[in-house]
C-alpha cells in the first residue's frame, strides 16, 4: 500500500507492487537528459538512478531487516527509519510513503501533517 502526495498536494492511496513502485519512481526521477543519453553518459545515468534494492529498502516485507537508511540517488531520495514505519521515496515532485499493514492509524495521521 502506497500513499502518494503529488507537488499540488493532490494524494491517493494506491495498491502497488515494488517494480511498479520502482518503474513509476524512475520515470519520474530521471532527469530527460540521462533519458536521452548515449554512450558513456547513459552508463554513467544508469548507475545514478534508483535501483530494485534501493526499493527493497523501504518495503515493510522485509522489515526484520531493515536499518535505518537515507539514499540520495539522482532524483530521488529514499528513507526508511529502521523498523519504525517511516518509509518513503521522496522526488521533486510527489512523495511516495510506503504504509505496512495495520499501519492505518498512521496514515491518517501523516495525511494530516503532510497536507497542512
Amino acid at each position: 500500500l502506497v500513499f502518494e502526495v503529488g507537488a499540488n498536494k493532490q494524494s491517493a492511496i494506491r495498491h502497488m507492487s515494488r517494480r511498479e513502485l520502482l518503474e513509476e519512481a524512475r520515470r519520474a526521477s530521471t532527469p530527460l537528459r540521462l533519458q536521452r543519453a548515449d554512450g558513456p553518459a547513459a552508463r554513467l545515468g544508469a548507475d545514478a538512478v534508483l535501483k530494485a534494492r534501493d526499493v527493497r529498502k523501504v518495503d515493510p516485507l522485509f522489515a526484520g531487516r531493515l536499518e535505518p537508511v537515507i539514499l540520495v540517488r539522482c532524483g530521488s531520495i529514499t528513507v526508511s527509519l529502521g523498523r519504525t514505519e517511516l518509509r518513503a521515496i521522496i522526488l521533486h515532485d510527489r512523495l511516495y510513503f510506503i504504509v505496512p499493514d495495520g499501519a492505518d492509524s498512521m496514515l491518517q495521521e501523516v495525511h494530516r501533517n503532510l497536507l497542512l
